[in-house]
């Protein structure tokens, strides 16, 4: 996470052995994206659709350069007509392109209520599958809910930061990725459970002084947007 000049270079690696597999340009493409370089991320997106057109990864990358470009409307017609092929994919990226698509309505100054529908009915709804990984899907509801809570319309959504919220309090979902530990933290806090905010942010304090110097140098700033995230929600 936060190196992608290093899955660049190992994607350079393999690349010439591995020229018909979508997948290869797929994060080819991500990679590229995180690096700035949209026109060549979009190439190898089209690159990895042209191989096949059900790459979810290719998919996910073109919708990235769509959303830069502030094509909003030209993002969420090409997922949702890619959307009927998502069925086989993980929880976290089942979710996260429709995350993506929640995220293009609401750039796009669409009706709150489409943001909220892909809500219900694509993201949460994920959990009710019996294979369903219950923290990569919080990570991308997560994720959503902070954006309208940036916009100010959290209203609309009612008390669903708070049953997230609930969810999330069980620390059998802390410490499995940073950044879902962050938005965690924003969510617990937020809706009034501050001591069980303090308990991650001090978990995540503990578990940084014990990293190898250079880790806790890569570290840092998390630490110090979780402390910042508590601050800010109690005053």
């Amino acid at each position: 996470m936060g190196r992608p000049d290093l899955c660049f270079d190992i994607i350079h690696q393999v690349l010439p052995y591995n020229q018909q597999e979508d997948f290869i340009f797929g994060i080819l493409a991500f990679s590229l994206l995180e690096l700035g370089q949209m026109s060549d991320a979009e190439e190898a997106a089209k690159k990895g659709l042209k191989i096949n057109k059900h790459d979810c990864w290719s998919q996910h990358a073109l919708c990235h350069v769509l959303q830069h470009d502030c094509c909003f409307k030209e993002a969420v017609q090409f997922m949702e007509e890619c959307s009927s092929t998502w069925s086989s994919c993980s929880s976290f990226m089942y979710t996260h392109n429709w995350w993506h698509v929640a995220l293009c309505y609401l750039e796009g100054h669409s009706p709150m209520r489409k943001v909220l529908e892909i809500y219900d009915n694509h993201i949460w709804k994920e959990l009710e599958k019996p294979d369903a990984v219950h923290p990569e899907v919080y990570l991308n509801a997560l994720g959503l809910l902070l954006r309208v809570y940036v916009r100010g319309e959290l209203d609309v959504f009612g008390n669903r930061l708070k049953v997230l919220a609930d969810c999330v309090a069980d620390q059998a979902n802390w410490y499995l990725e940073c950044h879902l530990d962050l938005l965690i933290l924003w969510a617990l806090a937020n809706t009034g459970e501050v001591s069980k905010a303090e308990d991650l942010l001090k978990g995540l304090k503990s578990r940084h002084s014990k990293m190898i110097k250079k880790k806790q140098e890569l570290m840092q700033t998390g630490v110090q947007v979780s402390s910042d995230i508590c601050l800010i929600c109690h005053l």
